[in-house]
């Protein structure tokens, strides 16, 4: 499979490599660093071509991930701070899938490797290393990956959803998160002042917050932990839901 990040021919696994590039781009600087032989420390800025990233003089494409990912096992991923490719990890188990959705005890070792995955990720949320919404992206591309990888396999896929959250949930965090921060932007430079900017963007999270409350039916407390909302708006928003 050769098909360069952004190309016109673009598969499900293209999607969500580009999603994780967009969305959460600091996880692709361990990949480069294991695959370049780079040293990036982890905050670097990150700039795209139009079509493609380039590294080292090299095209990246999907095969880097999908190689990566059956090249590791789980434990080094999260040593190596591999992430991105998580959602790929799946790839691991392609020829077996047949065999795991026949055998359910077989399939116990699938699903423990996802309980890992996810008591990792949880993890990593809580000592502050990722952040609420890379988690939630990060399950919702395995999510995405696993439609397609075991689309014929209905016992692989439903024993790895249970322990991934159950049925796959509207990807609404990422349009939430811009569509707050693209309209307070707005509505505070149409009041042209600092305090309008503030409000403008604090009314549109209060907004979204509810959005993501009523569609993924969840308290306003995990929606603000989706959201990664400070301390400071976190008091102020209580006070007003």
């Amino acid at each position: 499979m050769h098909s360069e990040i952004g190309s016109e021919s673009s598969t499900p696994y293209d999607d969500v490599a580009r999603t994780l590039l967009n969305d959460c781009s600091s996880l692709i600087l361990p990949v480069l660093n294991e695959t370049f032989g780079e040293h990036y420390r982890g905050d670097e800025k990150i700039l795209f071509a139009p079509n493609q990233m380039h590294a080292s003089g090299g095209t990246l494409s999907i095969d880097v991930f999908v190689m990566k990912s059956q090249r590791y096992k789980l434990g080094e991923i999260f040593l190596k701070g591999l992430l991105f490719l998580l959602p790929f990890y799946i790839f691991s188990y392609e020829k077996h899938l047949k065999e795991y959705d026949e055998d359910k005890e077989k399939l116990t070792h699938l699903e423990e490797e996802y309980v890992r995955i996810m008591n990792e990720l949880d993890e990593l949320q809580r000592q502050g290393k990722i952040s609420a919404y890379t988690r939630n992206t990060i399950v919702e591309m395995t999510h995405k990956v696993l439609e397609k990888l075991a689309k014929k396999y209905e016992n692989v896929k439903k024993g790895v959803r249970s322990i991934m959250g159950g049925k796959v949930l509207e990807y609404e965090i990422k349009s939430i998160f811009r569509e707050g921060k693209s309209e307070g932007l707005r509505e505070g430079r149409h009041e042209g002042k600092q305090e309008g900017l503030r409000e403008g963007r604090f009314e549109n999270l209060l907004q979204n917050l509810k959005k993501l409350m009523q569609k993924m039916g969840i308290s306003a407390e995990k929606a603000m932990d989706l959201l990664d909302v400070s301390e400071e708006e976190r008091e102020e928003l209580e006070k007003r839901i």
